[in-house]
């Protein structure tokens, strides 16, 4: 059963400027709006999307399945997670499956860098070919504020009620075969 990581995000419609350029960055705090890193988070890049976390130091990957000695974990499943405007508390706004999450910030090669339009914007730590965005109408499943607290991001338990909500919305896009393309 792949590892499951929570990863809190400033709130967009597209996550995605190349397509929507208008769309606006809500409860991104002062360095979000400045730097912009997530707003490229559902953007895809010959095949690839890359992803944004902001992590004071590193993430510690051996709680989702590395060996000490390895810089990345593979087959992981990240779910994005912001606050919503329109709603009370905090919800899934999509994720990542088969995803590598890496413990420290990598850069993008320059092919993929030049498909921004903050050239600056070269940072991610992690990256999949799977990626779902979900409509902001179906972005309904809370996210208590117990999981992350003040963090960033945090690692999903074994047995946490949301896992199985997430696990079930997960296998249901599988099953009617969306992918961030269809749902944008």
């Amino acid at each position: 059963m792949p590892k499951i990581i929570y990863c809190r995000v400033a709130w967009m419609n597209y996550y995605n400027l190349e397509l929507c350029p208008m769309d606006k960055i809500v409860y991104g705090g002062s360095y979000t709006n400045k730097k912009k890193h997530e707003v490229y988070n559902f953007q895809k890049i010959n095949n690839w999307y890359y992803g944004y976390v902001q992590v004071q130091k590193t993430i510690d990957i051996t709680k989702l399945g590395a060996k000490p000695s390895e810089d990345v974990a593979k087959n992981v499943i990240v779910i994005w997670v912001a606050k919503n405007p329109d709603r009370d508390g905090q919800v899934v706004v999509g994720w990542y499956k088969d995803a590598n999450v890496y413990s420290k910030y990598q850069r993008l090669n320059e092919e993929a860098a030049e498909n921004r339009e903050y050239l600056d914007i070269k940072n991610y730590n992690v990256s999949s070919k799977n990626a779902i965005l979900l409509p902001t109408e179906l972005r309904t499943i809370k996210i208590d504020k117990s999981i992350l607290g003040q963090n960033q991001f945090a690692y999903a338990k074994p047995g946490d009620k949301i896992v199985n909500k997430i696990r079930g919305l997960i296998r249901q896009s599988n099953i009617v075969g969306f992918d961030s393309r269809t749902i944008i």
